[in-house]
């Protein structure tokens, strides 16, 4: 199954739309404000590497889930219509139904701790976010207060010319 993919425009990530929803998303990865563009390399790195991962074992659920509907549809037919005598045949295909939903579990288990540490990057991003408008706050209040000072002088002696 061929899918198509996008470039994320904060990350430069490829990914995938989502079907559920028709946006693009990723490894259900969602964008909230463009990353810093202080953000150091290996944050940047960390979070491609992050969405590549994701839509990698995006692709392997739906295989996961495609040979685990397979392999249940096969058990379903050999128990409706096959020889139910042929046990070896009947547990080979027990096996096989296992198997895709042991593959299955496990890629689910990947995909959710890749979903706890999206969840924790994006706690520390946005403290990042947080910390550079906290410093352009501060950087925007000194010049204001270095402009005041620098016009109190003129202002006080305007002040004395007056009084």
């Amino acid at each position: 199954m061929e899918r198509a993919t996008t470039t994320c425009p904060e990350c430069g990530a490829p990914h995938a739309p989502d079907l559920r929803n028709s946006s693009c998303v990723g490894l259900y990865w969602r964008h909230e404000k463009p990353l810093p563009k202080t953000s150091d390399a290996a944050t940047r790195n960390h979070h491609r590497l992050a969405h590549e991962r994701g839509e990698q074992l995006a692709a392997k659920r739906v295989t996961a889930q495609d040979a685990l509907d397979e392999a249940i549809k096969t058990r379903q037919q050999a128990l409706l219509s096959g020889d139910l005598d042929d046990q070896r045949a009947l547990d080979k295909m027990q096996a096989a139904v296992v198997a895709a939903t042991s593959d299955q579990a496990s890629i689910d288990d990947a995909l959710a701790i890749l979903a706890q540490h999206k969840a924790e990057a994006e706690v520390q991003l946005a403290a990042e976010r947080e910390r550079i408008e906290r410093d352009a706050a501060a950087d925007k209040l000194d010049k204001q207060v270095a402009a005041i000072e620098a016009a109190l002088p003129g202002y006080l002696e305007q002040s004395r010319t007056l009084a």
